[in-house]
């Protein structure tokens, strides 16, 4: 996808800055704090994009904490306190930005 595509289906402006992509998807995806780096919300913008064409992805483990537990070799210890964070937190996460976390880690 290109860029300018990905800023025009999250903002509806193909010109868009970063900083008026990050805060339009903490307004759609209900997040309170917007992540530190762009790197972060380009990737939520890539999934959310994908998921406004129709995108599908195949779920093989069912949920979110089981991947975890079936995948320990994928979690990086630095990143421990952000796997704490979505289990207290899981049912305010969107699917999207659990699918983001997946696809880019």
């Amino acid at each position: 996808m290109l860029p300018k595509k990905i800023k025009q289906s999250v903002t509806g402006n193909g010109n868009a800055s970063k900083e008026q992509v990050s805060s339009m998807l903490c307004n759609l995806l209900k997040i309170q704090e917007a992540p530190k780096l762009f790197d972060a919300t380009d990737a939520l913008a890539v999934a959310l994009c994908h998921h406004f064409q129709g995108g599908s992805l195949k779920v093989q483990s069912g949920n979110w904490s089981s991947f975890l537990k079936d995948n320990p070799d994928r979690i990086v210890p630095g990143k421990k306190k952000i796997i704490d964070n979505y289990q207290s937190h899981k049912k305010r996460l969107s699917f999207i930005a659990k699918t983001a976390f997946y696809i880019f880690n």
